[in-house]
């Protein structure tokens, strides 16, 4: 199967129309940035001075179309270091030791 993925993987990369379409959108998206780029300047000016005022008020504000969220810092106990403050035996800290599903992720190794 790692065969069959690397195959489809290099076939994808050499197909001319995939090359094509990859061009094309690449040149629309450098003609967008720049016909954008005035406005992204003004928004990002705006938001600069949206954000130090609605961090001065403390609360969500809403005007002419435009949420500015407000969300207090997150508080949250270090609950290991509470545990190791206490110095509980090994055997007490596995049991209360969750393990996640193991995961895999597939890329693409490229040659050196």
């Amino acid at each position: 199967m790692f065969k069959v993925y690397r195959q489809a993987h290099d076939q994808m990369e050499a197909d001319p129309a995939v090359k094509r379409a990859r061009k094309a959108i690449f040149e629309y998206q450098q003609s967008l940035q720049k016909l954008e780029a005035p406005y992204r300047e003004r928004m990002d000016e705006a938001k600069i001075t949206i954000v130090s005022l609605v961090m001065e008020w403390g609360s969500t504000v809403v005007r002419d179309g435009v949420r500015a969220t407000f969300k207090k810092g997150r508080k949250s106990p270090s609950w290991k270091s509470i545990a190791m403050s206490l110095k509980p035996p090994q055997e007490l800290i596995m049991q209360f030791t969750k393990t996640g599903k193991p995961s895999v992720s597939v890329s693409i190794e490229e040659a050196s």
